[in-house]
């Protein structure tokens, strides 16, 4: 079983290159972010809120189930912690660009205002690395346990999944 993780900062392209290389590497995927969004929903509140007040034994539930699956399965876990989550992971990538840039996507993806993407991605850079340090001991700014980490700044989403997977294919036996 090989398992591939992608981590990285809000609005660096994580999802979208998790999507293409399970797609492209005829691999399971699985997005930590949207069993959160599925949980919120059935509690009858916004993500956001919702993270405020997840208790400790549903991280604990998600954390467990990341590292089954990368035991057992040919899977990209897509997360901001998937890393941390699934250290014995086969590959580990963590996407970053600068905030301005991650507030560009973000603004363009949500039809917002810029300056409000800009606040908003600053916020919740600020409420991640404060709550993965509360929560779990985790130093988001960390990159040590990455095999790859990647500036996504100056690509576009294809050119950033054809990089990582050039560089899993050379790494990872698949």
């Amino acid at each position: 079983m090989v398992a591939i993780t992608v981590s990285g900062w809000a609005g660096s392209g994580k999802s979208t290159l998790a999507k293409r290389l399970a797609t492209t590497l005829k691999m399971e995927y699985f997005s930590v972010g949207t069993w959160f969004r599925k949980k919120a929903t059935d509690a009858g509140m916004n993500i956001a809120d919702f993270m405020k007040v997840a208790p400790k034994e549903l991280h604990n539930e998600v954390d467990d189930y990341v590292k089954q699956i990368a035991r057992e399965k040919n899977v990209v876990i897509d997360a901001r912690l998937a890393g941390w989550m699934a250290p014995d992971a086969d590959f580990k990538i963590f996407l970053t660009a600068p905030v301005e840039e991650r507030a560009r996507r973000a603004s363009e993806r949500e039809d917002t205002p810029l300056e409000e993407e800009t606040q908003n991605v600053i916020r919740r850079d600020d409420q991640d690395i404060k709550n993965y340090l509360e929560i779990y001991g985790i130093n988001l700014k960390d990159m040590g346990i990455y095999d790859l980490v990647l500036n996504t700044a100056r690509l576009d989403a294809d050119e950033v999944a054809e990089i990582v997977e050039l560089v899993v294919r050379k790494a990872v036996k698949l």
